[in-house]
């Protein structure tokens, strides 16, 4: 009896840890899906509005303001990455606008020198009180950006990181799921014969 309470015992300690590496494998997977989904979905817009702002009318913009913001990772080897922040007025069909959209994508970065020379121009600009093209949305005029480029190597970055990421968590799963049947497995065929270690496992018992 003694024996049989032990091993009832083992096989719920045993349980409990399929199910605690179950929950792992889910939740790692969804937030590597959740991440890698997020990154496609940004990338796709970006694609979506570099092809829509082909169509938007050009008009003069002033520069109200420009500065270049700075945002630095936490530790010792983080990065730095540059944002151009700017605000801007123009006028369309005899009304005025503000806007502060410079670039298809509105994130800070550090790849290449996109947001630095972006800076520069738009700092000089506005120092020379010269107008620049601002590209406006016929059908919504509110909508409108400085700058209709789209940046290849951000944009390969984000699309390979999305690809990693969202395929990592599909392996994930998958390896959850599996690991998870197996396990299930192992404990039918250990109940099935407690006295036959050869047979309580399925490669064991398939003579695999």
């Amino acid at each position: 009896e003694s024996t049989h309470t032990s091993s009832d015992s083992s096989a719920h300690r045993k349980a409990s840890r399929g199910i605690g590496w179950t929950l792992f494998f889910a939740l790692f997977s969804l937030a590597l899906l959740s991440g890698g989904g997020f990154l496609l979905y940004k990338s796709g817009r970006v694609l979506w509005d570099h092809h829509r702002a082909k169509s938007w009318e050009v008009v003069p913009a002033r520069v109200e303001s420009v500065k270049l913001e700075t945002h630095r990772g936490s530790g010792r080897n983080a990065s730095t990455s540059y944002k151009v922040a700017c605000r801007y007025r123009y006028v369309y069909e005899g009304q005025s606008y503000t806007g502060d959209r410079v670039g298809l994508i509105d994130d800070a970065d550090n790849i290449g020198s996109w947001q630095q020379t972006q800076y520069q121009r738009l700092r000089e600009a506005q120092r020379r009180r010269k107008p620049v093209d601002c590209y406006v949305n016929p059908d919504n005029p509110q909508e409108a950006v400085l700058s209709r480029e789209l940046r290849f190597g951000l944009l390969c970055v984000s699309l390979v990181v999305g690809v990693v990421l969202g395929g990592g968590g599909i392996a994930m799963l998958v390896g959850g799921l599996r690991f998870n049947r197996n396990a299930r497995e192992t404990r039918t065929l250990q109940a099935a014969h407690p006295d036959k270690p050869w047979l309580q496992k399925p490669e064991w018992a398939t003579g695999r």
